[in-house]
């Protein structure tokens, strides 16, 4: 019974990151911080950005792939493309007039 509680204890006070193949490339091709919020709301809802990267993974031998078609698209239908914007640390699911993101700093 210890050691269940002990078990319970570490699996629910131990912080939680995840990590995704796509991230890494991300951060790799980018040269910056990319955080869950690219991609991921609060709820169980994607961002614009996201929901283009879910209509378009095929699977991790498929990344590369996907990586590129993503950054010719316009997620967040500003003028610039997902691939402009991840270079100068903009959000590629805010439009231009409301750039300010969380997760770019």
């Amino acid at each position: 019974m210890r050691i269940f509680l002990l078990s319970l204890f570490f699996c629910f006070t131990m912080p939680v990151q995840a990590y995704s193949g796509f991230s890494d490339a991300l951060r790799s091709q980018y040269q910056r911080k990319i955080e869950c919020q690219l991609c991921h709301t609060a709820g169980q809802t994607y961002t614009p950005f996201g929901q283009d990267f879910a209509r378009l993974y095929q699977g991790p031998a498929g990344l590369i792939r996907t990586l590129k078609a993503l950054g010719e698209l316009d997620s967040d239908g500003d003028g610039l493309t997902n691939h402009e914007e991840l270079k100068t640390a903009s959000d590629p699911s805010l439009p231009l007039l409301n750039k300010n993101p969380p997760h770019s700093r």
